[in-house]
């Protein structure tokens, strides 16, 4: 289960999940917030928070990695959020055969 982290600056530290997802998501936020004016990112960037990086903490040994993310719900009482899935797959690229299957 991911948790988030709420940071009293009015950001999210988001945990990165394993290998390759992490890679994935991390790239995905680095190249849309990148100096790129690419009309695509451009656009992107109106509907998802903004990215201030990666945050890294290391606990018992072990590092752990954060997306450090805008607070979309700062200042909101009772913030309902939804989580929407755009496409007509919901699986990735590197999904087995099994997850495949349960998602169709």
């Amino acid at each position: 289960m991911t948790q988030i982290l709420k940071h009293g600056d009015g950001y999210l530290l988001k945990p990165l999940q394993a290998s390759p997802k992490k890679e994935r998501e991390e790239n995905f936020y680095r190249r849309v917030f990148s100096q790129s004016d690419d009309p695509d990112f451009l656009t992107l960037r109106k509907f998802i928070p903004n990215f201030y990086g990666v945050h890294v903490e290391h606990v018992n040994g072990q590092e752990q990695r954060y997306l450090q993310l805008e607070d979309l719900t700062e200042g909101f009482h009772q913030p309902c959020i939804m989580d929407v899935k755009v496409g007509a797959r919901t699986w990735g690229p590197d999904a087995s055969q099994w997850k495949q299957s349960i998602e169709e």
